[in-house]
């Protein structure tokens, strides 16, 4: 049997091997975190441990389309991006269609190439992430990290006009986060005040990203919620 320690393969279909050190034919999956708990049945496993069980039965037999429901649901973060990586290389670039259903927008973006938005029940948008986030998205996440020795930015000409231009929605003694719009921002000029200023205001890092799609998903909830009210 081994450790519990030693990486364990999981056969997925067809004539498939692998070594201990993870490398292997296309079609198993093995990985210290993929071990299941020594002399236990599938019903008496852990419920993470079921859950990697289920996500190999689905891939049994190389199908070439897999349905999964939340596979990463339950599964520690090394697990979970152990699968990630494995249903990305293995699965995804060999053809295969894989339809998901999940809770967690950072798998969604991780695997999907097309994501549909489901909120109180109607398909509310379909697309690709790129897409979503362009089409729903508010604008920008500025954040700003400042060091321990930086002055108070209240009161700042150039920390009043960053106020002015969007709305802050996180704020920690040393690390700010400002959603920004996408519409009327000139983005140079912004990084040439920043650029200007760190230096006076102790800014050590800073920066901007697209709206996620978390919030993408937040938002057209809202909006579903809000339109219930009015009803």
């Amino acid at each position: 049997r081994g450790s519990e320690n030693q990486p364990r393969v999981l056969p997925t279909g067809g004539s498939t091997s692998a070594t201990s050190d993870g490398e292997g034919s296309s079609g198993a999956v093995c990985s210290p975190s993929w071990s299941p708990s020594q002399g236990r049945g599938p019903c008496s496993q852990q419920y993470s441990n079921k859950r990697k069980l289920s996500v190999c039965a689905a891939l049994v037999g190389q199908p070439k389309v897999i349905l999964l429901d939340e596979p990463s649901a339950g599964l520690d973060p090394a697990a979970r991006r152990f699968l990630w990586e494995f249903m990305s290389k293995d699965v995804l670039s060999s053809g295969r269609s894989v339809l998901l259903t999940s809770h967690s927008m950072e798998e969604c973006e991780v695997l999907c190439s097309r994501i549909a938005i489901l909120a109180s029940g109607a398909l509310r948008c379909i697309g690709t992430p790129q897409h979503l986030k362009a089409r729903f998205a508010e604008g920008y996440t500025l954040e700003l990290r400042l060091s321990e020795h930086a002055t108070h930015m209240e009161g700042h000409e150039f920390w009043s006009r960053l106020r002015s231009l969007g709305q802050l929605v996180d704020a920690e003694p040393r690390r700010f986060l400002i959603n920004l719009p996408a519409s009327g921002l000139d983005l140079a000029a912004l990084f040439e005040d920043i650029e200007a200023f760190k230096d006076v205001l102790g800014i050590t890092e800073y920066s901007l990203s697209q709206t996620s799609l978390e919030q993408v998903f937040l938002k057209l909830a809202q909006d579903v919620s809000d339109l219930s009210v009015g009803l």
